[in-house]
């Protein structure tokens, strides 16, 4: 079952980053970045109601720290969407992955 799982966010991952291509050449990366986030939010919206016990326990401490990770996350999207509409896809995914690794550590 888990290398169904694993064939099936593979698939998405290139799908994704096809995609994501084509948008970002059509519309600039910036604006891919925020439709796509817009889109994302909106949908997550959705599950407010049916979680808002869970979201009582939300701290300011904790409210702060998802803000400064949504940042951390919008910086390497805007990269890449930029890149794939600079470049080519196979390359522009593998170089950004390898620079976020080292980063990372």
């Amino acid at each position: 079952m888990a290398i169904i799982f694993a064939l099936v966010a593979l698939v998405g991952w290139g799908v994704g980053d096809v995609m994501g291509g084509v948008v970002s050449r059509k519309i600039g990366g910036y604006s891919a970045v925020f439709w796509s986030d817009l889109f994302g939010f909106t949908l997550a919206s959705l599950y407010v109601p049916f979680a808002i016990s869970q979201l009582q326990n939300l701290t300011t401490t904790t409210g702060l720290l998802l803000l400064l990770l949504v940042v951390m996350a919008v910086i390497p999207t805007i990269a890449l969407y930029e890149g794939l509409r600079l470049g080519n896809a196979s390359l522009v995914g593998q170089s950004l992955r390898h620079l976020l690794h080292f980063l990372w550590l």
